[in-house]
């Protein structure tokens, strides 16, 4: 039910609903890490689209206990780094600390494009702070990860990271940015059921 409100842009109701699956798991006698992670990544998205930092806090308490190195949770615990990074930068106006997460994402990365999303972060936060040459340098080396992919086995949310690269690469070089934008054009279609993201905001991202 939280997935699917969260699919058509109820942001408020998703966010109750996956507070109220955490809390009834926490009632149950066997405990589901992938279960917990994935709850967890999206409140950590709803926290950030939703500047709400009562969801952060949730967020905060469960990623600080989960055990990250059950199997299958390389992805939840790199969003969930992510997002950090960003309400770091956009909620609480801490660059140093968004940077710290930022760099955490790219260390747990699960793959060269996740790798390349997180690098793009952490060149939005030197911009941010006005380090030209570090955002500059950060865009190249994003670039240079995303075309050593296999474009063709991008799969879920991977399909976005040329849209997150072109974002960077408008500051630096626009018509490579443009290009960015027409190769995600040219890939196939985002799975909503393999994609963790997919909403009417992230279509229209």
């Amino acid at each position: 039910r939280a997935w699917t409100a969260l699919g058509r842009d109820h942001t408020e109701r998703a966010a109750a609903l996956f507070a109220a699956a955490l809390k009834a798991l926490a009632a149950c006698r066997h405990h589901d890490r992938f279960f917990e992670a994935n709850c967890v990544r999206a409140l950590a998205h709803l926290a950030l689209e939703r500047f709400d930092r009562d969801v952060w806090e949730l967020v905060r308490a469960h990623r600080a206990r989960i055990d990250w190195s059950a199997n299958g949770l390389a992805q939840p615990r790199f969003f969930i780094a992510y997002c950090a990074a960003a309400y770091q930068l956009d909620v609480e106006g801490n660059p140093l600390e968004a940077a710290r997460e930022a760099r955490e994402a790219e260390r747990i990365a699960p793959s060269d494009a996740y790798r390349a999303q997180a690098r793009c972060k952490r060149a939005a936060i030197a911009r941010g702070a006005g380090e030209l040459v570090s955002h500059h340098d950060h865009v190249e080396s994003a670039s240079e990860l995303l075309a050593r992919c296999d474009l063709t086995r991008l799969s879920g949310d991977e399909k976005l990271v040329p849209l997150v690269l072109a974002e960077e690469l408008a500051y630096v070089d626009p018509g490579r940015a443009r290009a960015m934008i027409t190769l995600h054009g040219e890939l196939s279609p985002m799975s909503p059921t393999l994609s963790g993201t997919r909403s009417g905001s992230t279509d229209a991202y």
